[in-house]
């Protein structure tokens, strides 16, 4: 059998000449379309035909994902991270709160569990066909479901005026307050104080207040009692001897 070498030219520049059947370049190739062409030649100097083959290299990264919008602090327990969809992507790699990445072609990540209070932290990176992998975008969401102390409600236990006012002191961290006269329906306001917008009829009246914060939390309620009392005292009926 003839002893044969092989002349490798890349890019029509002459690179090596080996006896292997397998020739990988000794420098990196860049980005971009490159040509290999191979000639078999015998130990008589006789050439046979060039071999051809083009290949693409591209190792640049896709971008990296950009997170939508995001509602932190929050009271989701299981809130939802959304990012958008890159080009020429064909996976994300997800890691939340320092768990092991998983793989998903999907740009939602929701946990599977209830999340404690707390802040959590997810990274998302992108990889395109080519296993290219681009750098991580993280996102962090505070889940807070605490709500806010109750109001403390103070009234006049006992008046004759029938729109008597309630006061509360301004709770921590809230946002607005809820506010129950009787069973009338809820009124929403950032005030501390209410009066009665009706004339109410004599008898016990109650006033709910509660608080809600930022995340939307609500307190329980805190309540006063007023008793409205307008019937005056009986006419004296003097006597004489």
């Amino acid at each position: 059998e003839d002893d044969v070498d092989y002349k490798i030219t890349i890019d029509d520049e002459l690179v090596a000449t080996i006896k292997n059947t397998t020739y990988t370049p000794a420098s990196d190739l860049e980005d971009g379309s490159h040509r290999i062409e191979i000639r078999a030649v015998d130990s008589f100097g006789n050439e046979g035909d060039i071999g051809k083959h083009d290949v693409d290299i591209d190792t640049t990264p896709p971008s990296v994902p950009q997170f939508n919008s995001v509602q932190s602090p929050t009271n989701n327990k299981k809130p939802t991270w959304t990012w958008q969809q890159n080009a020429d992507v064909e996976k994300f790699g997800i890691v939340f709160n320092s768990e092991i990445e998983v793989e998903s072609s999907s740009t939602t990540f929701t946990p599977q569990t209830e999340l404690s209070d707390g802040v959590y932290v997810l990274k998302v990176r992108a990889k395109d066909s080519l296993e290219n992998w681009s750098e991580y975008a993280e996102r962090s969401i505070q889940v807070d479901t605490t709500p806010p102390s109750v109001p403390t409600v103070t009234g006049v236990p006992l008046t004759n005026n029938k729109k008597p006012e309630w006061t509360w002191g301004e709770v921590a961290d809230t946002a607005e307050y809820g506010v129950v006269l009787n069973s009338n329906v809820e009124v929403i306001q950032t005030e501390t104080t209410f009066t009665s917008p009706i004339t109410l009829q004599d008898g016990s009246h109650t006033l709910k207040v509660r608080a809600k914060d930022s995340t939307g939390n609500w307190s329980e309620y805190g309540q006063s009692v007023t008793v409205i009392d307008t019937v005056p005292p009986a006419v004296p009926n003097p006597t004489g001897q």
